[in-house]
């Protein structure tokens, strides 16, 4: 291997040339070095192998953590000790790193109660967390979030984790309003429990062109939550409406592989939402319960949006009252936002795509109790609010609005293949320092 300083530094090596970009030369160097470094391990290797140095936090408190992630760089791993710690303050993470605990049950953050309106970690950059267990602080009636991702980015990774505590099932309070919330990012969240976790256990947002920007159906850019365990103790006699996921504001998100118990499966429509409703959603390969002596509102509950539904279970020993609702909640329901919608169609209801043009959603092979699944389309609220109200002047029905062979369709949509599982994030492939460009050498 050649390596050169100067303005352009570079190393020649094998059928590789490195640039580099750097304060100093010694700095571009090193980083040529380093490259080279990681294409020999992960040539002998694979993708298991990761160079990184490692950062250790002295204890699970918020101000140690914190102090070890501004100390380390982009592709570090900062590790968290065994311990339980109450954060009171938010934690940002705002580079590529891997924030590692020592696993779940071992390393236990508790949310202590204060009034704010973001999460109490924050992740801005393309980060990893894995390892810990997050609680809501019992007895709270504080309605708070756990985790923000939020940012134009991809391939952010939240695995390994449990979240606990967020509902008191004695006094029936929520401590935790919203488990995870993903604003704008793409990225994977996946082998972890959520238990009590929240009344909204993970919420998704899109980017503000969403609506404008085509499907992206079967691809890596959505928000995927896979392999994950939502169980929800449902008060006996009470229907509840606790999301296992929520989408809306654009959102994009595909829910497989998972098991659900006493929590259902939402898609908001344009109804509450300044940005729009949910853009699409792939839901397929979950398994869902409802265990004797509970009565459960809904299975999935969908309001906007298009996307492909298929190949989910529901188990029943219990009740349950709706099985795949349709609905729009604009055309009776005056308090919406933009007020109602007095014809066809309406903005980002079901069946809706790329700048309000037809792309209906499709369903096939939902099961409950090995029967197919019902699909109703149902009004929110009757008699609708919008009549009452005068904004519309005539008699609204949901299936004026939601109709079978035009907004959804019963069969497999044409063209359409799942995106690779597991995800490819899973396979810990490492990245080169940054600052470098690897390209095929010609000298």
């Amino acid at each position: 291997m050649e390596c050169r300083g100067g303005k352009g530094s570079w190393c020649l090596g094998g059928s590789f040339l490195v640039l580099a970009s750097g304060s100093s030369e010694e700095h571009k160097v090193s980083l040529c070095r380093k490259v080279f470094l990681f294409l020999i391990l992960f040539h002998l290797f694979g993708a298991k192998t990761v160079i990184a140095d490692t950062v250790s936090s002295p204890s699970c408190s918020r101000t140690d953590v914190q102090f070890a992630i501004n100390s380390a760089s982009t592709g570090d791993i900062v590790k968290v000790p065994a311990g339980t710690c109450e954060w009171t303050s938010k934690l940002v993470i705002d580079k590529a790193i891997i924030l590692n605990g020592a696993g779940r049950g071992l390393s236990i953050i508790i949310d202590g109660e204060q009034a704010r309106g973001e999460g109490l970690l924050k992740i801005i950059s393309p980060a990893r967390i894995t390892g810990f267990t997050f609680k809501g602080k019992i007895g709270s009636t504080q309605d708070t979030r756990i985790i923000d991702v939020t940012g134009v980015f991809s391939d952010f990774r939240i695995d390994n984790c449990s979240f606990e505590d967020g509902y008191n099932a004695p006094t029936g309070n929520w401590s935790t309003s919203t488990a995870i919330y993903i604003s704008q990012a793409y990225g994977l969240i996946d082998n972890c429990i959520f238990e009590d976790a929240a009344h909204e256990v993970i919420q998704v947002a899109g980017r503000s062109n969403s609506w404008m920007t085509g499907s992206t159906l079967g691809t890596r850019n959505a928000v995927y939550v896979e392999d994950c365990t939502f169980s929800f103790s449902l008060p006996s006699g009470d229907t509840g409406a606790a999301h296992a996921i929520m989408a809306g504001a654009g959102g994009r998100y595909v829910f497989r592989y998972n098991n659900l118990t006493h929590y259902n499966i939402d898609s908001h429509g344009y109804c509450g939402e300044a940005l729009g409703g949910t853009r699409q959603y792939e839901i397929y390969d979950n398994v869902s319960s409802v265990d004797s002596g509970v009565t459960q509102a809904r299975w999935m509950y969908i309001r906007g949006g298009t996307g492909v539904i298929f190949d989910n279970i529901m188990v029943t020993t219990g009740t349950l009252n709706d099985q795949i609702n349709l609905t729009e909640h604009r055309i009776d329901r005056e308090s919406c936002l933009g007020g109602c919608c007095c014809s066809y169609p309406c903005k980002d209801q079901i069946g809706r795509g790329t700048d309000q043009t037809s792309d209906p959603l499709y369903l096939r092979n939902n099961k409950v109790d090995d029967n197919d699944a019902v699909i109703e389309v149902t009004d929110y609220l009757n008699p609708s609010s919008c009549e009452d109200a005068g904004q519309c002047n005539q008699i609204q029905d949901a299936l004026d609005f939601i109709q079978s062979g035009r907004d959804y369709i019963l069969g497999q949509k044409i063209g359409y293949t799942a995106f690779d599982y597991p995800h490819p994030l899973t396979e810990d492939v490492p990245r080169p320092p940054y600052d470098l460009n690897v390209v095929p050498a010609q000298i």
